[in-house]
């Protein structure tokens, strides 16, 4: 009786459990701001932040788990804004904030000043570095969307659309 009853519990624990596990909600972070929130378990992997808004979803490649509107060629007119313009004033004609072009300043001098420690591989050194410091001197939400619009810019000039999608409409 005691070996039915055991069996019983390890068969009906794991099923109770999964049924359990999707009305509860779970601690995720955001990949691109780090900031922590919670969401419904199955949303787990597929999420938009709140705080940035940025889709994370991703598959065992590193790829999203879903096709994503905004990274596919659109033939437009011309780009169109993606964010509300704001009251703040840029102290150059690059469209970011003062802060961020102060940090800005600050990653280009402190790449100006790199010294590698093997001079045989100062491009993957450099490049480590830079990623350092672009994590440690962010951009703002709303100059990271600037940033983004400039290069989706500047490749229109450049590429027209004959980016990687060609063919995919």
């Amino acid at each position: 009786m005691e070996v039915i009853v055991a069996v019983a519990a390890c068969v009906v624990t794991p099923l109770v459990y999964r049924s359990l596990r999707y009305h509860f909600y779970t601690k995720v972070n955001c990949w691109f701001c780090q900031h922590d929130q919670r969401v419904p378990f199955e949303q787990q992997n597929s999420f938009i932040c709140a705080s940035c808004e940025q889709y994370n979803g991703f598959d065992e490649s590193g790829g999203y788990n879903r096709k994503i509107p905004g990274q596919h060629c659109v033939v437009a007119v011309k780009p169109t804004r993606r964010f509300c313009t704001s009251n703040m004033k840029g102290s150059g004609s690059n469209g970011l904030c003062d802060n961020c072009n102060r940090q800005q300043e600050i990653i280009l001098r402190r790449i100006a000043e790199f010294e590698p420690s093997d001079d045989n591989h100062w491009n993957e050194e450099v490049e480590i570095y830079r990623y350092k410091l672009n994590k440690a001197y962010p951009l703002c939400v709303r100059c990271t969307f600037v940033a983004q619009d400039k290069m989706q810019q500047e490749k229109w000039l450049h590429f027209g659309c004959e980016c990687s999608c060609k063919g995919q409409y």
